[in-house]
């Protein structure tokens, strides 16, 4: 697929090894990831052990919202991301398994937003 956009967008991965993140003019907080008790780049170095979807949506979270901060266009399932966040802690998330409906809600969001980082969607 082409290119989704023309700005500096990039992966988790990427993120986590240059935390060197743009200044945030998107109300963002790298201090607190929601209610995880952790920072921003404690949550991107967090494996998500055993297939915590709360860790694997996190991560993509993480790089889209950077992508935004950065000056992509952003993507609507961030809002959904907030409000899942917002709802939930990684040990509620955690103990889900196989294709619990919040589960997969978790990750077929985060493989939506994988997507998007990987310019992969077209805007």
């Amino acid at each position: 697929m082409a290119a989704c956009c023309s700005c500096d967008q990039f992966t988790q991965g990427y993120w986590k090894n240059h935390p060197d993140w743009p200044s945030p003019p998107c109300g963002v907080d790298y201090g607190k990831f929601f209610s995880s008790g952790q920072t921003w780049l404690e949550v991107l170095q967090t494996p998500p052990k055993g297939g915590n979807a709360y860790y694997i949506l996190a991560h993509q979270y993480i790089a889209a919202k950077l992508n935004v901060c950065n000056g992509c266009w952003a993507p609507c399932g961030i809002c959904t991301a907030e409000e899942l966040f917002n709802k939930y802690t990684p040990a509620d998330i955690g103990t889900l398994k196989g294709n619990d409906p919040l589960r997969q809600q978790f990750l077929e969001l985060a493989a939506y937003l994988d997507d998007y980082n990987n310019r992969n969607l077209n805007t």
